[in-house]
């Protein structure tokens, strides 16, 4: 749990945090209710199986700014913030020290985004050398796809593909999750190759069948 003190704080906090549930803790100082609801969000972080949550304190005394962003008029109150692998909407919020909801909800949003995270894992390491692409190996949908399917086949390498047109979450959320903003992305062994740049450049200097083969 860390605090923060103004709204840029806030800003740097939330990006650094980017791959996790966030949740936004106002409080009060000398308050009951906030106390306890610090004593059980300090329990749930201490839970193995909540290591891809964050919570982030604000004492709303002190930061009005905030708390008008948030819309947020009494305390404890809490604003739950998803993954920017899963969008990094405001997902929900909770007034009040009702301890079963607040971790009702806490918890089902840490498992949604451990099973997005498991999915991507999965879809990565669905074969040795996977390629994210628009349409398919038999019906590429854009020019940059159409040019990696080539190089591959060119070098006569088992693959799979998977098409991200039809799942928008699986095509925003590999982009931040590998930290690679365009398709098509090559994988090996669970490992990013890269984007169709990189394809080329490995085939040009004749590394791509080393590459593939690794696997």
């Amino acid at each position: 749990m860390m605090e923060v003190t103004g709204t840029n704080e806030l800003s740097e906090k939330l990006n650094s945090l980017s791959d996790y549930f966030t949740v936004l803790f106002f409080y009060v100082e000398d308050s009951a209710e906030c106390n306890q609801m610090n004593d059980i969000i300090t329990e749930l972080q201490n839970d193995e199986k909540n290591k891809n949550a964050a919570v982030i304190k604000i004492n709303a005394s002190k930061n009005e700014e905030i708390c008008k962003k948030y819309n947020v008029t009494d305390v404890p109150a809490f604003v739950f913030i998803g993954s920017k692998l899963m969008g990094g909407d405001v997902l929900d919020n909770l007034v009040g020290a009702n301890v079963p909801l607040f971790s009702k909800k806490f918890e089902e949003h840490v498992e949604e985004l451990q099973k997005f995270k498991d999915r991507l894992k999965n879809l990565i390491n669905k074969a040795p050398v996977m390629l994210f692409m628009k349409g398919n190996r038999n019906a590429p949908r854009c020019g940059f796809s159409k040019q990696a399917i080539a190089l591959l086949e060119d070098h006569k390498v088992d693959y799979e593909t998977f098409d991200i047109l039809d799942d928008f979450e699986v095509r925003e959320g590999l982009k931040k999750f590998s930290n690679w903003p365009t398709y098509p992305q090559l994988y090996v062994k669970g490992e990013l190759i890269g984007g169709l740049d990189i394809l080329k450049e490995l085939a040009e200097n004749g590394e791509l069948g080393e590459v593939l083969s690794s696997n």
